[in-house]
């Protein structure tokens, strides 16, 4: 059975070098973290990963790099590129070139770094080592398609659309590393890349808007909806320390490690396509899911709603990458759940923080549609009555543990405390900080006073 092509570079700093493509793929970048580290400046920190496909197949992926990753020419994008003996791959002033499993006798240049053929990978940046940057080097060579807005390129631009999904199976390596992680959960595990995408499409339409974010928080993000309500449009941002914390509490849940891909095994579909796909990059792991024309279901529903609404308020773009439909739609869903968790306020101590929220969302559907006054109205003060016995509640709550705490009943004053912590789960609130400060503080006293008592008692 032939093996796996390997990678040799032909031009640049480590020409010369030839790497095979182990199990758990080969991460190339400025860092020197990456496994093919490459002093580069027209490089990034973390700029692509090569990845095992099928039996005796590789694959590129670029982890939203600054300057792209061209495959013979042509920049791939965020969609994974299958490789063949002969592709040329060119990363800033680097070449490599794809080569048939003969061995070759290429002793490294004296001076060049690089690590080890087959050197397990780690696709985590230690809290020593510094986060995958988009900055911008010396700059490759910029190629975009034009677009042509009539119907009949739309159709071709669907075609092709459908065979880059056909070229990255569900059940390929990075699943099979993915269903491993999940077996072995690495909660806090630090974050490389994410790439978001939604797509509704079929021979006369296309409806596309993607995300990609890096290891620093810099996201790029593109709309088209084309012919439809013609609408074309680039933005780019960047996460503060309150978005990223957020985007790692989407995903250390239960619910991400169990996502599954699904694919509708109903073929009447004709040339209709709706795609919703989720890749994740970080600590040594790599995910993906794909829901292609089927029920994505409450959870994959849950994560890609809180990812759309932390992006698009980071770069303005509620109103562009949905149709009016859809905004009335969302506007009406949200308003209902924030009903629901009103109602249900007694139920659980975070739901009148979730009705304040999902209230918000609904403002915030409503104003990207330009609706009446009234309907604002009606939101804004179902926002301040939340808010209202929210605050309410929180002050009650905070009076007993601070009570609590001075006559050092410790134990109630943590029950208190994570009261607080459920009430408002917002991380960068500053009740929740204060709250989990105390806790701390608590939990060091009563171990102090533990260990004080033991030493008394001559034990």
């Amino acid at each position: 059975m032939s093996r796996r092509p390997d990678l040799l570079i032909e031009g640049g700093a480590l020409s010369g070098r030839r790497f095979a493509v182990p199990d758990g793929g080969l991460r190339l970048g400025r860092s020197s973290s990456c496994d093919i580290h490459i002093p580069d400046e027209g490089l990034s920190r973390n700029q692509c990963i090569f990845e095992c496909d099928g039996e005796a197949g590789i694959r590129v992926i670029d982890l939203c790099s600054a300057n792209g990753t061209f495959v013979n020419g042509e920049q791939i994008g965020l969609d994974a590129k299958p490789l063949a003996v002969g592709d040329i791959i060119e990363v800033g002033e680097t070449t490599i070139r794809v080569v048939s499993d003969e061995p070759v006798a290429t002793p490294a240049p004296a001076g060049a770094a690089a690590a080890a053929p087959g050197a397990a990978v780690d696709l985590g940046l230690g809290a020593a080592r510094e986060g995958a940057a988009a900055e911008t080097g010396a700059a490759a060579p910029r190629r975009k398609a034009a677009v042509n807005l009539v119907v009949a390129a739309i159709a071709l631009v669907l075609v092709a659309a459908s065979a880059v999904i056909l070229l990255l199976p569900v059940g390929g390596a990075s699943r099979k590393r993915a269903d491993a992680s999940d077996a072995k959960p690495r909660p806090a595990a630090e974050f490389v890349s994410l790439v978001y995408e939604k797509v509704d499409a079929d021979a006369t339409h296309i409806f596309r808007y993607s995300v990609a974010i890096d290891a620093k928080g810099k996201v790029k993000a593109d709309f088209e909806d084309v012919p439809g309500e013609n609408r074309l449009k680039e933005a780019s941002g960047e996460l503060n320390e309150q978005g990223m914390g957020e985007l790692q509490r989407i995903f250390d849940g239960d619910e991400w490690r169990a996502l599954k891909s699904a694919k509708s095994s109903d073929e009447t579909g004709g040339n209709s396509l709706k795609l919703r796909r989720i890749r994740l990059v970080r600590g040594g792991e790599v995910k993906e899911v794909r829901i292609e024309n089927a029920g994505e279901g409450e959870a994959f529903t849950s994560i890609r709603v809180a990812l759309e609404t932390l992006v698009n308020n980071a770069l303005g773009m509620q109103a562009v990458q949905r149709s009016r439909e859809e905004l009335a739609k969302s506007a009406a869903d949200n308003e209902e759940l924030g009903d629901k968790m009103w109602e249900e306020r007694d139920a659980k101590y975070g739901n009148l923080f979730a009705s304040v929220r999902f209230y918000k969302l609904a403002l915030g559907d409503l104003d990207s549609l330009g609706a009446s006054a009234g309907d604002a109205s009606r939101l804004q003060e179902r926002v301040a009555r939340s808010k209202a016995e929210l605050d309410r509640r929180y002050k009650d709550v905070r009076y007993e543990a601070m009570r609590s705490a001075k006559v050092r009943d410790w134990d109630n004053a943590l029950v208190e405390y994570r009261k607080i912590r459920e009430m408002i789960p917002d991380r960068g609130d500053p009740r929740h900080q204060e709250a989990n400060a105390n806790i701390i503080e608590i939990e060091r006293r009563m171990e102090a006073e533990k260990k004080a008592k033991k030493g008394g008692s001559g034990k």
